[in-house]
């Protein structure tokens, strides 16, 4: 089986999107699967990346995206690029930002999609973090969930 893991922020960072991300990683390859996971470009830089046992494939400004601070496209170009030169089973996005990407491209994608979310709504204070005023913030998320464009 081939997997696809896409997460913005990835082990050897220290956050809780990324450690799951890494861990469900992990025990799929242990398991024997074909992973591959998608993160942002700077993961590449971090010490503790090189030991990682499968394959890592970056994205420019995937992070940056995912926190507001840089554009839609780059994201959903570099990953429908990486989309297109492979076949997967299961493609499993981290959180809201890249599951917006999912949605809009979900008609090109042949695979079940699993959507796993972390950023725990707060109220009427937060959602993602991408905006600062919370009802746009909520609604974004509430959007993404809406959308129902995961398996």
């Amino acid at each position: 089986m081939k997997i696809l893991i896409v997460s913005a922020r990835f082990y050897p960072q220290v956050v809780g999107s990324g450690t799951s991300a890494f861990l469900v990683a992990k025990e799929l390859h242990n398991r024997g699967w074909d992973v591959t996971v998608v993160t942002d470009r700077i993961i590449s830089n971090l010490e503790g990346v090189k030991n990682i046992p499968f394959r890592m494939v970056y994205v420019d400004s995937l992070e940056s995206y995912a926190v507001g601070e840089s554009s839609f496209k780059c994201a959903t170009e570099g990953i429908y690029n990486i989309l297109t030169k492979e076949k997967y089973d299961i493609v499993h996005v981290h959180n809201f930002m890249p599951m917006l990407i999912f949605s809009i491209i979900r008609p090109l994608i042949k695979c079940p999609i699993i959507f796993t979310f972390h950023n725990t709504p707060n109220g009427s204070q937060r959602a993602i973090g991408y905006y600062k005023d919370s009802e746009l913030d909520l609604q974004l998320a509430r959007s993404v969930i809406d959308f129902q464009k995961y398996d």
